[in-house]
């Protein structure tokens, strides 16, 4: 770390986080973290593209029962694999992300923010 605290080391991106029982199992299903900027990094459209000020806030459900498949293609292994996700496909994970999103929408309302 810099002595004057600027620089590349000087922090880990993820400044905050959080685990929560959002369903009151005794173990939490939803994972909060939270950037002191906008993180653009997985942004298809680009709507955050030059823009900068802002936060950022990303919720997952943490024991999705959803399971997907990976089907090789060819026989050839330099051949990409097709990859079917099934992301959501079971209705306690759709519950689950519903959860994860009322946590940050509640958290965002919150007056320090």
């Amino acid at each position: 770390m810099d002595a004057d605290r600027t620089g590349v080391v000087t922090s880990n991106i993820l400044e905050g986080g959080a685990f929560m029982d959002t369903n009151n199992e005794g173990r939490p299903d939803v994972q909060a973290h939270f950037l002191p900027g906008l993180d653009t990094w997985d942004d298809p459209d680009g709507l955050g593209k030059g823009k900068t000020h802002g936060i950022t806030l990303k919720n997952c459900f943490l024991r999705p029962k959803s399971r997907g498949e990976i089907f090789l293609k060819s026989t050839n292994p330099a051949d990409s694999v097709r990859i079917q996700g099934n992301l959501l496909s079971e209705d306690e994970d759709v519950q689950g992300m519903v959860r994860a999103t009322k946590f940050g929408l509640d958290l965002l309302k919150m007056p320090s923010f």
